[in-house]
Order: structure tokens, then C-alpha cells, then sequence
């Protein structure tokens, strides 16, 4: 009975703990600016399209999503920050014809290479 009570308090001031850790998570500045910015998730594989397809469609959206008023850039990304996703390809700088790897993201401004904001790299 004892040990049941004491389990019961350590799990409830774990619990606690861990609701007060992502009431902090809420409100951390995550270091990049994130007011007006819209954020798609597009699968087109899904809808029957093959890898020379995806690539023209691709190519088609970015190219309609800069066109549109008010939009300073826009770019395309398999990898957004804060998303949960797990990075698992290698990186390489100045991949050369004979990398394996292939690029998950496409810069079309300045400001879109540099999701960090403030840090340059």
C-alpha cells in the first residue's frame, strides 16, 4: 500500500513536470521569425504523380506562389524547422555529380535560405 502511494506520487510529480516543460516550450522563442508565414505539407506522389512529374510540379507551384501579391518569398523544403521530422540523408557541401544525395530544399530568396533569422552561416 505504501509502495502503490509513493509510485502514485513520484508518476504525479513527473506528470506535473512534464506539463509544466511544454507550457515553457509554448512560449520559448524559437529563433526565427515565424509571423506570416504559411506552411504547406504537399504530397503530389499521392495523387499519381511520378519523380519527373513531381519535379515540374514543384517547379510550377514555387513559381506561382512568388508571383502571388504580397509574397516576399517562397521556397520548398522536405524538412521545416520545429516539424518532429527526423534528418536521416547525408549532407554534403558542393555535392558534385558523383554525390548519391539530393537537395531538400530550394532557396528563391535570401531570406529563405537563412530559416534562423538573426544568424548567419
Amino acid at each position: 500500500m505504501i509502495s502503490q502511494v509513493g509510485l502514485s506520487l513520484v508518476l504525479l510529480i513527473g506528470a506535473g513536470l512534464f506539463v509544466r516543460t511544454l507550457q515553457n516550450l509554448e512560449h520559448l522563442d524559437p529563433g526565427f521569425r515565424h509571423d506570416g508565414v504559411l506552411l504547406v505539407n504537399l504530397d503530389a506522389r499521392r495523387a499519381g504523380y511520378k519523380d519527373a512529374q513531381l519535379s515540374a510540379l514543384y517547379a510550377d507551384l514555387l513559381e506561382r506562389f512568388e508571383r502571388l501579391p504580397g509574397v516576399v518569398s517562397a521556397s520548398l523544403s522536405s524538412n521545416t524547422p520545429l516539424s518532429g521530422g527526423i534528418w536521416s540523408q547525408p549532407v554534403s557541401v558542393n555535392a558534385g555529380p558523383e554525390s548519391k544525395s539530393r537537395p531538400t530544399s530550394t532557396p528563391s530568396h535570401p531570406d529563405s535560405s537563412r530559416p534562423w533569422g538573426h544568424r548567419s552561416y
